[in-house]
């Protein structure tokens, strides 16, 4: 009788660990889900295609500033933004930048995030920026790209960002 509850509760047990490490796995997964969501939330905001008005500029830009956090640690040497910028700061660039371009689109490949705690996370991907200015010169470049995201009031957003070297041009 003593070793029919002891395998009872040893079922038990197992049973409990696996509904346990099955819940985890499934909620960062989720997570997972919403960061990604924000990755494609800001390629849809910074993205355009020749033709868009400055007006859907302007509500696309207003849109990248959601995905930040009140301040953002920015490294991006190549394009001169180095330091914490204010959300408001974020969108007067994208606009300022958009500006320069006839179109421009903005991918990201080969995402790797990691959660190692339940409000913060770490992404590491490959980003593609793509486009044509306004005098007509063609660009294509592709970096590894650094982001930190805090879970604010429910949110991912973007606490920190770091461009790295160029892959090709």
């Amino acid at each position: 009788m003593v070793t029919k509850n002891k395998s009872w509760l040893l079922i038990g047990l197992i049973g409990l660990i696996a509904i346990v490490s099955i819940s985890l796995v499934l909620r960062f997964s989720n997570e997972k889900r919403h960061i990604q969501k924000q990755l494609r939330r800001l390629s849809d905001a910074v993205s355009f295609a020749s033709g868009e008005g400055l007006i859907a500029h302007g509500l696309k830009s207003k849109r990248t500033g959601e995905l930040f956090a009140e301040e953002t640690t920015l490294s991006i040497p190549v394009y001169g933004l180095t330091g914490r910028y204010s959300r408001t700061e974020i969108v007067q660039n994208a606009l300022g930048a958009k500006n320069t371009c006839t179109r421009l689109s903005l991918d990201f490949y080969d995402l790797t995030i990691d959660i190692p705690e339940p409000s913060r996370a770490r992404v590491n991907t490959t980003a593609r920026l793509k486009g044509q200015t306004i005098s007509g010169e063609s660009f294509n470049e592709v970096r590894e790209l650094y982001c930190d995201f805090n879970k604010i009031n429910g949110h991912w957003l973007f606490t920190a960002c770091t461009v790295d070297s160029i892959i090709t041009r």
